[in-house]
């Protein structure tokens, strides 16, 4: 206990006290020997600060043996007033007037004593100053009695003295009686009684109590669990400086609890915090530097955040700092100097820690590979109920690393896991139900439900496959708008395989209706039976513009469907596009996979094509063996042009007038 922190209560009263009369009046009363008016005068000059004059009057006062001036003397001496300070001279006055039963005496005088570990005697004067109703004095008693300071432990004495101060209306014995009910010391544990007696605390703008309050509001503890509230709570102690509800603050903005997600805001309270040196929240600014969360991503402040906390011990600030030396983020990348963090965060128990610590084991960076050594760090982080560690677990059992394989054992981990929230967890389960894994029962409504918790939550991999499942009408109603979404999401975040599916999406976005009955009747057999032929005349009749407006893009559209169909023209007609950048990129590598498809089922026109590639060069490289075979075959099915080439060198191709397509012509 701090005794000038006791005596601030004091400073604070004397200000609110007046001169009872006029000064020169009680100038001359005190002079004729009235104690009382010296002490008037004596705090008419406290309240203008002028403490050389205060003390002189209250001095006069005191010497007259009155008591409350010799105990607002003593406080003089105790704060230095108009003196040096003197802690005899102030016991010295301040028992004078507790020997006069002045419990405000009493009370401060039972101060310094316990200040000076004279515990005896600061009971002895508390006890007088209680015994008139002191509440301060019942308080001080209260917690001697609570951690045996100068007296056995007696919880009953120590509620006793607190429920004496508590009901006097005393804000700090409140909540100390609510401490006590909550955690069940000397009384039954009653988290209602707690959260009563911390409310009406609370309510005095106690700050320890409205930390309390906040926190049973969180916790649903005596009171109906209320994020709401709780946030209110603790935003009123954050207002009053305590940096815990200013962290506790930011984590409800950072996680919308309680309150809209508002990473700013969240930032905002962490910083106040963190300045203050209070270790969660310097890991919590780090951890928002890394991210870029309601600032701009900085991996030299978050390094610098997360050494603050880490040198204060905080396990968090530690695993921080393991993980950007593991990523090479803002330091150079050094697997050994993220094992040693890590490795002080787990032996704290810290279960992030010891997962990422597990998953260097089991990767080998940095380490040996060890899955064994990675299993029982992760079990640790599993007793702990981490999800992110039963999603890890849940890898090693199904794959058996370290452990023998054991589908249903991975399957129970990632359940747990997915129904935490974590994404890794519900994508691992998604598959499972997709794939049809290690005995389960293909779901592909379960794949999907979980597949968009994961998604919804940033999981590019899950979006991916979302993407996938609203594309080929799995487990949900086919929908391309929703595939393209998802798709385009997934893309962003740098999975190629998104993006090639975006490229087919697209040209569905786009697809047009056609307008002439006959590819009116092609198109609903090209939709609703796949049906090739009806897909490769569509593409004919937007290429050529037969009956439609001509569009090489819904040409190269539906000539594609009815390619990967294996429909032999639609291959030859798609490689044409790729070749001459019709309705796409010019491609000669996927011209030439195109014609070869075709080619291969005989279509003399594709073989033409190919044979005038080798022995132009525009395969890549000039082949005129390759070349003649190409047109040997055409020849034989009747391509007069092939024929005329077969002897051909490169500088002496024949050309054939009116050719149809720009590739059997090569123009000199």
């Amino acid at each position: 206990m701090k005794l000038f922190h006791l005596l601030s209560i004091f400073s604070i009263s004397l200000l609110g006290l007046s001169a009872c009369s006029e000064p020169v009046t009680q100038v001359v009363k005190c002079e004729m020997g009235k104690a009382e008016h010296c002490y008037d005068l004596g705090v008419s000059y406290k309240e203008q600060q002028n403490y050389g004059k205060a003390k002189i009057y209250l001095e006069k006062a005191a010497q007259a043996d009155f008591a409350p001036a010799q105990n607002d003397l003593g406080l003089f001496y105790v704060l230095g007033l108009g003196t040096e300070k003197n802690i005899e001279q102030a016991q010295y006055w301040l028992e004078k007037a507790a020997n006069q039963d002045n419990e405000t005496a009493q009370y401060f005088l039972g101060a310094i004593y316990e200040e000076q570990q004279d515990y005896e005697t600061a009971i002895a004067w508390y006890q007088k100053s209680a015994q008139q109703d002191d509440e301060r004095a019942q308080f001080r008693l209260g917690l001697m009695y609570w951690h045996g300071i100068g007296v056995n432990v007696d919880y009953e004495q120590s509620r006793a003295w607190l429920e004496k101060a508590a009901e006097q209306g005393y804000a700090t014995a409140q909540n100390q009686l609510g401490v006590m009910y909550a955690k069940g010391v000397g009384v039954q544990q009653n988290y209602t009684k707690a959260f009563e007696w911390y409310k009406k605390s609370a309510e005095q703008d106690f700050l320890l109590a409205q930390k309390n309050v906040g926190y049973a509001y969180e916790m649903g503890r005596g009171i109906e669990k209320d994020l709401t509230q709780a946030f209110e709570w603790y935003k009123k102690a954050a207002e009053q400086g305590d940096t815990q509800s200013q962290n506790n603050l930011g984590n409800m903005y950072c996680y919308a609890r309680g309150v809209e997600k508002d990473y700013a805001q969240a930032f905002y309270w962490y910083q106040k915090a963190a300045i203050k040196g209070f270790p969660p929240a310097q890991s919590a600014l780090g951890f928002m530097y890394h991210n870029g969360y309601g600032v701009d991503k900085n991996y030299k402040q978050a390094f610098e955040w997360y050494q603050k906390a880490a040198q204060q011990g905080d396990s968090r600030g530690e695993t921080g700092l393991g993980s950007l030396y593991e990523k090479g983020y803002g330091v150079e990348r050094n697997y050994q100097k993220a094992r040693e963090w890590y490795e002080k965060a787990a032996a704290k128990e810290n279960p992030n820690a010891q997962v990422n610590l597990a998953v260097l084991y089991a990767n080998g960076d940095g380490v040996k590979q060890d899955y064994n050594q990675a299993k029982i760090l992760l079990e640790k982080a599993v007793g702990k109920n981490d999800a992110r560690a039963k999603s890890y677990l849940g890898h090693l059992y199904f794959f058996g690393q370290g452990v023998a394989k054991n589908c249903k054992k991975a399957q129970t981990l990632w359940e747990e896991s997915a129904k935490q929230g974590n994404s890794s967890g519900q994508f691992n389960l998604a598959i499972m139900y997709r794939d049809n894994e290690c005995g389960v029962t293909q779901d592909y409504s379960q794949a999907k439900i979980w597949f968009e918790k994961a998604a919804e939550q940033g999981h590019a991999k899950s979006q991916y496959h979302l993407c996938l499942l609203y594309k080929n009408g799995q487990g949900v109603k086919q929908d391309y708008s929703k595939a393209f979404e998802w798709c385009e999401k997934s893309a962003e975040q740098g999975i190629v395989s998104a993006q090639k599916e975006l490229d087919f999406l697209t040209k569905e976005k786009n697809r047009i209706i056609p307008q002439s009955e006959q590819a009116k009747r092609w198109y609903d057999q090209a939709i609703k039976e796949n049906n090739a032929t009806a897909q490769y005349h569509l593409g004919q009749a937007f290429y050529h513009g037969q009956g439609e407006t001509a569009d090489y893009y819904q040409a190269f559209y539906w000539f594609e469907k009815a390619a990967k169909q294996g429909h032999a023209q639609a291959q030859y007609y798609l490689a044409e596009m790729y070749n001459v950048g019709d309705g796409v990129e010019q491609s000669y590598e996927n011209a030439i996979e195109w014609y070869e498809k075709s080619a291969k089922q005989g279509v003399p026109q594709a073989n033409t094509a190919l044979g005038f590639k080798y022995l132009f060069g525009t395969s890549g490289k000039i082949d005129v063996p390759k070349a003649r075979h190409y047109f040997q075959l055409a020849c034989n099915a009747g391509e007069q042009v092939s024929c005329e080439n077969l002897t051909a060198k490169p500088p002496e191709i024949i050309v054939q007038e009116n050719c149809p397509f720009q590739s059997s012509c090569i123009l000199e």
